[in-house]
């Protein structure tokens, strides 16, 4: 269980640690000598001008760690987890031999290939060419080059 715990805590941490020491960091210079120069102490310099500057940043990194947590979330549950959706998952991967089918993640290019995959188990033939059709579909709303210009 703590093995579990631990792994989330270091995956979530260095993201908050890195954007809060970046945003303490960024705290404008001139601000800090003003509010000093009207007497301000250090906890006032704190309070009143390096936190509200890094809290963009440590807001940042929340959001970061909160997917790094998921993420350690799963992995804990894969290789540290006695019981669970995890130790389930892997057990049935450990006896697959060909007679049932595993499922793809593969977003819509493999939603369709599943479902094509279905014909071959129904009876029906499949249809390769809805899945290549997905498949360009996706690459083109994924594709980092411009659209193509038509004439």
């Amino acid at each position: 269980m703590w093995s579990k715990i631990v792994i989330v805590f270091i995956g979530a941490l260095f993201p908050i640690l890195i954007n809060t020491y970046e945003g303490v960091r960024n705290a404008d210079r001139l601000l800090i000598n003003v509010v000093r120069s009207f007497g301000a102490s250090e906890w006032d310099v704190a309070r009143l001008v390096v936190v509200p500057n890094a809290l963009p940043y440590i807001i940042a990194g929340l959001r970061l760690a909160i997917g790094r947590a998921i993420l350690g979330v799963v992995v804990a549950e894969f290789f540290g987890a006695e019981e669970g959706l995890g130790v389930v998952m892997v057990q049935a991967a450990s006896r697959y031999q060909g007679r049932c089918r595993v499922r793809r993640a593969g977003g819509v290019r493999g939603a369709v290939a599943d479902h094509d995959r279905a014909g071959e188990t129904s009876g029906r033939p499949p249809q390769p060419l809805a899945s290549a059709a997905a498949g360009r579909w996706v690459m083109m709303f994924n594709s980092s080059r411009p659209w193509p210009v038509r004439n």
